[in-house]
């Protein structure tokens, strides 16, 4: 499994190995009668809006929408190739560029009707991406990118203002989440799950003990974690 997306009732789950999406019952754990093949994609996500699923397609620079039944909908353009896919409470769908290491990735911006509503800031020397995988958002509107090639948090404001970096216990971040004003900051160098306060401020560190690389996190509450 390399992507999980949570509904309320069911977990998604994208296997890249077997280019399936299936989910599974988040309270019995039992599978559901939901299971879906489509066309390998390397480096493909899964993210949850409204009552569809969205699963970004690199090979085809598009963002393919399906029911939660997965029943294709239809298929936005990009026009560059989309991978890690993060959607926040206001219903705006941010999609990372890139996950090779190159300067200057961006992050696009789109609102819930796939309209293009603008790009995560990269013109300061400060805040240039380098591999941005991932990013969430807090309560207050604050975004929290993790910058993998710089091995670094980046932190904006609402406003895409830069605020500062996380740089302690961060070595390769390549998923985060925010929930309850924490922000949990997936590693897979050795595999651990770092802490933080919405201020940066480092809380503890979980060692996950894999036998290979993590890449995808989802948080269900405080003391329970999904990790692919």
């Amino acid at each position: 499994p390399t992507s999980i997306a949570l509904t309320d009732s069911l977990i998604y789950i994208l296997e890249q190995n077997s280019s399936r999406i299936f989910a599974i019952d988040k309270l019995t754990g039992d599978l559901a009668n939901i299971d879906f093949s489509f066309e390998s994609q390397k480096d493909a996500d899964i993210a949850i809006l409204n009552d569809n699923l969205l699963l970004t397609n690199p090979k085809d620079k598009s963002l393919d929408v399906y029911n939660l039944s997965l029943d294709y909908i239809s298929s936005v353009s990009l026009l560059s190739r989309g991978y890690k896919i993060f959607v926040d409470s206001q219903k705006n769908i941010f999609i990372c560029g890139s996950t090779a290491k190159t300067l200057g990735s961006t992050i696009k911006v789109l609102n819930e009707d796939f309209e293009s509503i603008g790009i995560i800031p990269d013109n300061t020397s400060n805040s240039v991406f380098n591999a941005p995988y991932a990013l969430t958002k807090d309560a207050g509107g604050n975004f929290y990118i993790a910058d993998n090639g710089n091995k670094r948090i980046q932190v904006f404001d609402k406003n895409l203002r830069h605020l500062y970096n996380i740089l302690d216990h961060i070595d390769n971040p390549i998923d985060i989440q925010y929930y309850e004003g924490l922000i949990y900051v997936l590693d897979n160098k050795e595999p651990s799950l770092a802490i933080f306060d919405n201020q940066g401020v480092y809380q503890k560190e979980i060692s996950l003990g894999f036998a290979v690389n993590p890449i995808s996190l989802a948080v269900i509450d405080s003391s329970s974690f999904l990790v692919s």
